[in-house]
């Protein structure tokens, strides 16, 4: 069972390598000057690129690393209390799982053109929207219908601010720099969402349900600073 299921996610995972190398095409090449910036002196180059760069782009990276924190003190636990604490079975857990993948991937087309015709930061508010919705229903779930649709609500929000967030990154990073800044965007957001499984962790064993509580004030809270902070560029990037 699970043996052949890793052996197929080492195989998919290995065609999707292959498909990159061969056929994606790099749309910026760096000059050669810039190799000199190899080995120590990329981390001095890493730092002043940050340390120069606009303000707003200093903002997202910080907003980057608060919503991620946000968006990660309940994804770590859901399957945990589905099924030891509101008893659902692992099969049920497994169609439920499933279901939203497939779901939540069609809708991620219908996604990418109201983001194209709205705008990033709307669909990107509406998105946390969901998911703080998303994480009072599953709490309050107790059927296998209930966590379902608590799941696709949720997965389809989380498919939401996950391109909105990236289409607007693209859109503010020159690409010259681009690389450097979505490497230091990551490391705030490892920070924030490994602080916030740490977190939900400790807050599960107060209370199964704590987590889930607090994550939805979070998923709130984001949602209001994203009104007020999170601008899309006046200029966008290419």
């Amino acid at each position: 069972g699970i043996k052949n299921v890793y052996i197929a996610l080492f195989i998919g995972i290995l065609i999707a390598g292959l498909i990159r190398l061969f056929f994606v095409k790099d749309i910026y090449l760096a000059k050669d000057e810039n190799s000199k910036n190899l080995g120590l002196n990329m981390f001095k180059d890493v730092f002043e690129t940050a340390s120069q760069s606009p303000l707003s782009i200093k903002r997202l990276l910080l907003l980057g690393g608060y919503f991620m924190f946000s968006f990660h003190l309940d994804s770590s636990l859901r399957a945990v209390y589905a099924i030891d604490i509101a008893g659902l079975s692992t099969i049920e857990w497994g169609l439920i799982v499933s279901s939203t993948l497939v779901i939540s991937s069609l809708a991620a087309l219908l996604i990418g053109w109201i983001i194209d015709r709205y705008g990033r930061k709307k669909v990107f508010i509406l998105s946390v929207i969901s998911l703080g919705i998303s994480a009072i229903l599953f709490v309050f779930s107790d059927s296998f219908s209930m966590f379902l649709l608590a799941r696709i609500i949720g997965s389809i929000g989380l498919y939401g601010r996950m391109i909105a967030v990236q289409v607007l990154l693209a859109d503010s990073i020159p690409v010259s720099t681009r690389g450097r800044m979505m490497g230091i965007y990551n490391i705030f957001s490892s920070i924030g969402s490994s602080s916030a499984i740490m977190l939900s962790g400790l807050l599960y064993d107060v209370s199964p349900r704590l987590p889930f509580y607090i994550s939805a004030i979070a998923y709130a809270t984001a949602a209001i600073i994203a009104v007020k902070f999170l601008h899309e560029p006046e200029i966008q990037q290419s």
